[in-house]
């Protein structure tokens, strides 16, 4: 689950700009570096895309290592039992969305009075 979309932000972004530095390389711009596919080096793109494997093997073992460290102390799923109840129920007691009720919610209060007079009004204007 990614809710906050930080794969499509980070990871395919972050693959795509070192797959095209493989492409786009050029030592007239870094002498220090190699040239890409376009400048006449092929072999870049296959660093590069060797290099974003690398990249994923390496941050899905640490996370998954990390998880594991972390489930020993505190559990990193909740139980069958809180998932099936739901987890604003389990989590928080409540439900976030009343949608099968026995009696109709009014959807805003019928009435709203004030208990501090307003202070536009109290000042004699």
């Amino acid at each position: 689950d990614d809710s906050l979309d930080v794969f499509a932000c980070h990871g395919a972004g972050g693959i795509w700009g070192t797959i095209a530095t493989g492409l786009f390389a050029s030592a007239l711009v870094n002498p220090a570096g190699p040239n890409g596919l376009f400048f006449g080096n092929p072999g870049q793109v296959g660093i590069q895309a060797l290099a974003c494997v690398i990249v994923a093997v390496f941050a899905f073992t640490g996370s998954y290592v990390l998880l594991r460290i972390v489930n020993i102390f505190t559990p990193v799923r909740v139980s069958p039992a809180e998932e099936d109840a739901g987890l604003d129920i389990s989590g928080f007691g409540e439900e976030a969305y009343a949608t099968e009720t026995d009696e109709p919610r009014p959807m805003a209060p019928t009435s709203n009075p004030r208990t501090d007079p307003r202070w536009d009004r109290s000042r004699g204007s």
